[in-house]
C-alpha cells in the first residue's frame, strides 16, 4: 500500500504533477475533521469546520485527493468535532456497502442521521474505502447531518484519472484547473459553533425556519483576495480541463467571458454528445467537467472567471487563468511610507495590505503588459495618501492624482505611496491642477482628527464666484460628487471648501483647495474652431469629438453666431455620434463668427456645450478667371484648405435677416429636464430693432405667469433656478421683445413644457 499526499487546491498544477507511477494498487489518505476560523474580507472571523491533512487548518486548503481508475481509495478519518462525522462520495462504490445510522427525534420518529458508519465525536476514528474507482471528478462530503456539516465546510475533492493527461478515456488535456464553489452563512456557522443550532426554543432551531442566507462566497475554500494565485498557468494552444464542483446549497454558473466550454462529463458520467456552452449550470452537489481550448494565437494575459449567479460579494467567486507566452514575467514592488496600506484591486491581484513593514505582500510578478490598479487606504481618520510615485518613469501621466494608481508593467517597476498625518481638517483631493470630466463622479477626499464628526462641502465655479453647497453634514472622509447631476459648465477655476463640525454641531475647522482645478467637457468642437476663413455660400464640414458619457448623448444641436452680440441661430439638430455635419456657410460676410454645439441625453437634459475657441471669418466666394496660360489658375484670397470653389453659377440667395426670422425662444424649448439649484442659460433670437427683453415662466403649462427677468439687453440669460421649483413638470418660458419706445414687438413661448428635477 502506498501513501499519497493530497495536493493543495487553488495552486496551479498539471496532470503530470498529479500523477504517480501507474503501478499504484491503492491510495490512502489521513484526514482530520476539525474546527477553526476563517477571516473574511470585511475582517469578520467566521467559525468553520473542515477536512484537513496533517496540521492544516479547515478550508486552507481544501484537500484534493488523487487516484487512478479501477484502483482503491482509503481514507482514515479522525474526528475532533463535537458530533459524529462520516464520509460519502456520490458516484463511487463504497467497499462493503453503506449502513445508515438512525436516531429517534423529539417526537419519537425514527430518522436517518448519517448515510454510513461514523467517526464518533471528540476523537473518534473511522476507515472509509472505495474500490474499482471510476474516472472523473467527485465531491467528498460528510454523510452525517449534511444540511449542517457540509455548509460548515466538511467537503473535499476526488480526482480519478484514466491515464496521464487523460481524465476520461480518449479525452486528453495539457493543463487543468479545479473550481470548487461553496458559500458561508455566518449566522448558521455561529449557531453551530455556539451549540444552539437545533434547539426548538432557541434563536436558531433550523436553517429551514430561520432561513439560509449565505453572505460569503468562496472559490476553492477561499474568499477572493488580491493574493489569490491563478487557477492555472497555461500556454497558447493548450487544452485545459476544468473540474467544476459545487459544495454549496445554491446553484452556480461559472463563466469565462467569451470562451467556449466543451462539456464532457456530469457527476463523473461522460456525455455521449459533447455540447459547447459559454457557461456551466452547476447545481448544488453537482460536478461538471469541461475542456477549454486556448487560442493558438492568444497573447500573454489573463482569462477571468466569475459566477453569473452573482456570488461576487463577501470575497466572491472570482478567479483567472494566466496565459503565459514564455516571456519572463515582470515584478511590481510597492513601498509604503507613513500610516497607510496599499492593495491591488485589479485582476490578477498579488499586492495585499502592503504597509511600511514591507514583506511578501508588497511584491508580485505579472505578465508583461499587465495594468495593475493599486488602491491606498489610510489607517486612521487623520491620515491620508499625499503622493504616488512610479520608477522608472515611462508614462509621465501615471499615478499623478491621489486616486487609484494604475501602472502598466512593460518592465519591472516600483510604486511608492506616501501617507501623512494631519492635525486639522485638510482637503486632500481635488486640491488643484486636476482635469476632471464634467460628467464624471468625482471622489472628494479629506482627512480630519477622529473627533471631527460631520462635514459640509461646497464649491466655487470660478474666480470670484460664491461657494455653493454640495453636501451637508456628511460623515466619513470621502464623498462621491455626481458632477453630471450638478449640471455644471466647463471651467478652469473650480475650487472646493470643507467645514468640519464636532458631535455638538460646533464648527471645528475649515479648509479649501490650494489651487483651482478644471472641469473638462466630454464635447470638443474641432472645426471651425478659430482663425479659419470660409467662403460665403460654400460648404464646410463642422467637426467635433464626443467621448462616451453617462447618461448617453442621443441628440445634439448646432448653432451659429455672426458677431459676439448677435443672436444665435439654429443650424441643425443632429446625431452627436456622427462626428461631422456639412454646413452651408451663410452669405453674410463677417470676421467674428462662432459656432456652438450642445449635446443632450434621451430625456432632453443638456450634457455639455462647446463653442469655437476663437472667432473665424466668412469671406467673399472666389470666382476663377479664364486661364491665360494652360494650367494657370487665378490666385484666391481664401486661405482655408477645405473651401469648395464651385464653377461660376448665379449668386446664392441671401440668407434671411433677423427681422424676417422674428423672435424665437431657442432653449429650453421642448421637453428638456433642468437640474434644480443650478445655473442654466436661456437663449433666444430676436428682431434687429428690439432693444430690451423680458422673461416670464409658468409652472402650470401657461395658465399663470410669473416674471423671471426684465429689461434685458442681450439674447441670453443665466437662470439661477430656485430649489423650490424642483419637481415642477409643466414649466414653460416666455420671451417678450420691446422696441425703443417700450412697446411690445413680439412674444414667443417654448414649444412644449419642460421639467425641473
Amino acid at each position: 500500500m502506498k501513501m499519497l499526499n493530497a495536493i493543495i487546491l487553488g495552486v496551479a498544477t498539471t496532470a503530470l504533477l498529479l500523477f504517480a507511477a501507474p503501478s499504484i494498487q491503492a491510495a490512502t489518505y489521513n484526514l482530520t475533521a476539525r474546527a477553526g476560523t476563517v477571516t473574511m474580507p470585511d475582517g469578520v472571523n467566521v467559525p468553520v469546520w473542515g477536512l484537513a491533512e496533517g496540521t492544516d487548518l479547515p478550508l486552507t486548503p481544501v484537500p484534493v485527493l488523487i487516484d487512478a481508475v479501477d484502483e482503491t481509495l482509503t481514507i482514515n478519518l479522525t474526528n475532533q468535532l463535537p458530533e459524529p462525522v462520516s464520509l460519502v462520495i456520490n458516484g463511487q462504490t463504497a467497499q462493503g456497502g453503506m449502513a445508515p445510522v438512525f436516531f429517534n427525534d423529539a417526537e419519537g420518529r425514527r430518522r436517518v442521521f448519517s448515510f454510513t458508519h461514523e467517526a464518533d465525536a471528540n476523537g473518534g476514528t473511522a476507515i472509509y474505502t472505495w474500490s474499482n474507482l471510476k474516472p472523473g471528478t467527485y465531491l467528498i462530503t460528510s454523510g452525517s447531518h449534511p444540511s449542517v456539516q457540509v455548509p460548515m465546510g466538511l467537503y473535499a475533492v476526488l480526482q480519478v484519472n484514466a491515464a496521464a493527461d487523460e481524465a476520461y478515456p480518449g479525452l486528453t488535456h495539457n493543463s487543468e484547473a479545479t473550481l470548487l464553489f461553496s458559500e458561508i452563512d455566518p449566522m448558521l456557522n455561529q449557531a453551530v459553533s455556539d451549540g444552539i443550532y437545533g434547539d426548538p426554543a432557541g434563536a436558531y432551531p433550523t436553517a429551514l425556519k430561520v432561513g439560509y442566507k449565505p453572505k460569503y462566497f468562496l472559490l476553492n475554500g477561499r474568499p477572493w483576495s488580491a493574493s489569490a494565485p491563478p487557477l492555472a498557468t497555461v500556454s497558447a494552444g493548450d487544452t485545459v480541463l476544468l473540474r467544476m464542483l459545487n459544495a454549496g446549497l445554491r446553484p452556480r454558473t461559472p463563466l469565462f467571458p467569451g470562451q467556449a466550454l466543451i462539456m464532457i462529463a456530469d457527476d463523473g458520467n461522460p456525455y455521449n454528445y459533447q455540447p459547447t456552452q459559454y457557461s456551466a449550470d452547476l447545481v448544488a452537489g453537482k460536478t461538471l467537467d469541461a475542456l477549454l481550448t486556448i487560442s493558438a494565437t492568444a497573447p500573454a494575459g489573463y482569462l477571468p472567471m466569475h459566477d453569473r449567479m452573482l456570488g461576487l460579494t463577501g470575497g466572491g467567486m472570482l478567479g483567472y487563468l494566466a496565459v503565459d507566452d514564455g516571456v519572463p514575467a515582470t515584478t511590481l514592488t510597492v513601498a509604503v511610507t507613513g500610516p497607510g496600506s496599499v492593495s491591488a484591486t485589479s485582476l490578477p491581484g498579488g499586492i495585499t495590505a502592503c504597509n511600511e513593514t514591507g514583506g511578501s505582500n508588497c511584491t508580485a510578478t505579472f505578465l508583461v503588459g499587465t495594468a495593475v490598479t493599486l488602491h491606498a487606504v489610510p489607517t486612521s481618520p487623520d491620515s491620508a495618501l499625499t503622493s504616488w510615485s512610479v520608477t522608472p518613469t515611462i508614462n509621465p501621466g501615471e499615478c499623478t492624482t491621489l486616486g487609484d494608481c494604475v501602472v502598466t508593467l512593460d518592465q519591472s517597476r516600483t510604486v511608492t505611496a506616501v501617507f501623512s498625518t494631519f492635525t486639522t481638517t485638510t482637503l486632500i483631493s481635488p486640491n488643484g491642477g486636476e482635469q476632471v470630466p464634467i460628467d464624471a463622479t468625482l471622489p472628494i477626499r479629506w482627512t480630519s482628527p477622529a473627533d471631527d464628526y460631520t462635514f459640509d462641502i461646497g464649491y466655487s465655479a470660478g474666480p470670484g464666484a460664491p461657494f455653493r453647497l454640495i453636501a451637508s453634514r456628511v460623515g466619513g472622509r470621502e464623498f462621491l460628487w455626481n458632477l453630471a447631476a450638478a449640471n455644471l459648465r466647463p471651467s478652469t477655476g473650480v475650487r472646493l471648501a470643507i467645514v468640519s463640525y464636532d458631535a455638538a454641531g460646533n464648527v471645528v475647522s475649515r479648509d479649501s483647495s490650494d489651487a483651482s482645478f478644471s472641469l473638462v467637457s466630454p464635447l470638443a468642437l474641432t472645426s471651425p474652431n478659430g482663425g479659419e476663413s470660409l467662403a460665403a455660400g460654400s460648404s464646410h464640414a463642422i467637426t467635433w469629438s464626443v467621448r462616451p458619457t453617462t447618461p448617453t448623448a442621443t441628440r445634439a444641436s448646432l448653432w451659429y453666431q455672426s458677431t459676439p452680440t448677435a443672436d444665435w441661430s439654429l443650424i441643425a439638430d443632429i446625431d452627436p455620434t456622427s462626428g461631422s455635419y456639412i454646413w452651408n456657410v451663410p452669405s453674410a460676410l463677417t470676421t467674428t463668427a462662432s459656432v456652438a454645439m450642445t449635446i443632450y441625453d434621451a430625456a432632453g437634459k443638456t450634457i455639455a456645450t462647446d463653442s469655437s475657441d476663437a472667432v473665424f471669418s466668412i469671406v467673399p466666394l472666389a470666382v476663377p478667371e479664364a486661364a491665360t496660360t494652360p494650367g494657370a489658375v487665378r490666385n484666391s484670397n481664401v486661405t482655408s484648405a477645405d473651401v469648395a470653389v464651385p464653377p461660376p453659377v448665379s449668386a446664392p440667395a441671401p440668407a434671411p435677416t433677423a427681422q424676417e426670422i422674428g423672435l424665437a425662444l431657442l432653449f429650453p424649448n421642448s421637453g428638456e429636464v433642468l437640474s434644480g439649484e443650478t445655473s442654466f442659460t436661456i437663449l433666444w433670437q430676436s428682431p434687429a430693432d428690439a432693444v430690451a427683453f423680458g422673461l416670464d415662466y409658468s409652472l402650470d403649462g401657461g395658465e399663470n405667469w410669473q416674471s423671471l427677468a426684465k429689461d434685458l439687453d442681450g439674447t441670453q440669460f443665466d437662470w439661477e433656478i430656485d430649489p423650490k421649483l424642483r419637481g415642477s413638470k409643466s414649466v414653460l418660458l416666455r420671451v417678450t421683445a420691446f422696441n425703443a419706445k417700450g412697446d411690445v414687438m413680439a412674444r414667443d413661448l417654448a414649444d412644449e413644457a419642460f421639467s425641473i428635477d
